[in-house]
């Protein structure tokens, strides 16, 4: 059984780091180019390096961004806002990853928090912050 589970592991592994943009703009090659070209504010490290963007809903409150990710609310450190950049798809876009998995709550135990802790990489607004 044990090697049924790393066998498995082993295959859905590289699935997992392999990044890539929604699946509506995968076809687009424009589109593709510009999700590969996302840096990580900071670090200059690419977003998609070791996540998948995603679109997201967002809002902004209190003069931060909020977005929504999975039915949770995460505020976007301004950090991690990508500035001047401009957005094709028209949508927020979230690079973000999963820093801890926990196992799930039994099913009679209400959630307060998340299952899976996210962080996010980077940001991008519909259109640049002004």
């Amino acid at each position: 059984m044990i090697r049924f589970e790393l066998a498995l592991l082993a295959l859905l592994l590289p699935a997992v780091s392999i990044a890539a943009p929604p699946a509506d703009m995968a076809r687009d090659p424009v589109l593709r180019d510009w999700f590969h070209s996302l840096l990580q504010p900071g670090t200059q490290h690419l977003c998609c390096d070791v996540s998948d963007c995603h679109f997201v809903e967002f809002r902004i409150r209190d003069g931060h961004y909020e977005v929504e990710i999975e039915g949770w609310r995460y505020v976007v450190q301004p950090n991690l806002i990508i500035p001047g950049i401009t957005n094709p798809t028209g949508k927020g876009v979230a690079c973000y990853t999963y820093g801890v998995f926990q196992p799930p709550p039994p099913p009679e135990v209400p959630r307060d928090r998340p299952q899976d802790i996210v962080d996010i990489l980077c940001f991008v607004p519909p259109r640049p912050p002004s």
